[in-house]
Formats: structure tokens, sequence, C-alpha cells
């Protein structure tokens, strides 16, 4: 039996017929010594959080003729669950909010929600909406800002606006110590 205190290398050479030489090497390492070693733990990972992005949510024309048949949250009915499980659930307001409603009539791009809109969204786990988009203003300034504040009443954000880009026009969120910035933005 051989120590060997780190390595030894062995080069043997076999001189061959016709001046031809074999060479042969071997590398002999030291088994080494079992010891403790000390890992350094990870950080705990940042808990996640659970955000649901979707598009329009347009509750005029049709839309509004079905909730007034099946009830108000019909719109949610499939993906409520989704919603009320994630984090944060943003979508695209596709209408405003105004003080007197007209519903919208078939076939028109000129929209109008009722009133309850807000507290619907609320009650089916909307937390954020853009309001950039080109049917903002359907209903005039006024009915935009009213849009925005009503919203707001209900606990939900309002982001953007569909001809403007200000810092009072972003939402920072912070969901389970994670900073969340919010933009929307419109042609």
């Amino acid at each position: 039996m051989i120590r060997l205190s780190k390595c030894l290398a062995i080069i043997g050479a076999f001189l061959l017929g016709s001046g031809v030489a074999l060479v042969l090497s071997a590398v002999l390492v030291a088994p080494a010594k079992p010891r403790t070693v000390k890992i350094a733990s990870a950080p705990a990972p940042e808990p996640s959080v659970k955000l649901i992005a979707v598009g329009d949510i347009m509750l005029g024309r049709n839309v509004e003729v079905k909730m007034r048949r099946h009830g108000q949250d019909y719109p949610f009915e499939r993906v409520r669950g989704w919603f009320q499980s994630a984090d944060v659930v943003f979508a695209n307001l596709e209408g405003p909010v105004p003080a007197k409603h007209v519903p919208t009539v078939t076939g028109s791009t000129n929209f109008s929600f009722i009133s309850e809109t807000p507290e619907i969204l609320r009650r089916n786990g909307v937390s954020i909406v853009s309001v950039a988009n080109n049917h903002s203003l359907d209903k005039g300034a006024k009915a935009y800002e009213r849009t925005k504040e009503v919203l707001h009443a209900a606990g939900i954000a309002a982001v953007g606006h569909p001809n403007e880009y200000a810092d009072d026009l972003i939402v920072t969120k912070e969901i389970k110590g994670q900073k969340l910035v919010f933009l929307a933005f419109s042609e």
C-alpha cells in the first residue's frame, strides 16, 4: 500500500522494435479524507406573486343585455375562480362609467357601462384596469375622470390615459414584498 500526499504521476516508456516507443501514463490521486463542508444556504426565495393579465372587458351592447338577463356577474362566471385566486388581475376596461348611462346599441362603438361596473369588477377579482384605450373618452373627459374616481372608490386602480403620458398615470403596487409597476398606453 502506497500513501500519496496529493498525487503521483507514473510514466513508463517502452521501446518497441524499430525505434517506436509506447508511452503509458497514469495519475494516481490519494483518497480524500472525509471532511465536513459548510455550504452557505441560499437566501429564501421571495414569495411568488400570481398575476393575471387579460384584454378588453367590454360590458356594453349585447353583454349588458345578457347581464340583465343572467345577472351582473354573468361575464365572469367561468373565470371568477381564477381571478379571485390571483394576487393581481390586470385588465383593459374598454369603456367609461359615465354619470348618466345610456345603453350601447348593437353595432355602436360609443360605449357606456353601468354605474355598478366597478363593484362588479371588484367582486369578481379585478384589481387594476387600464383606461388608456380608444373608448375611454367615448362619453367625454368628465366621464373618463368619473370612471377613474368610481374605480378608485371601489378599490380598483386605474392606469393610463388614452392621449397622455405622465408619471401620475402609472400605478405602483407592493404585493408580498415585491414592487410591481403597471403602465398603459394608447396611440
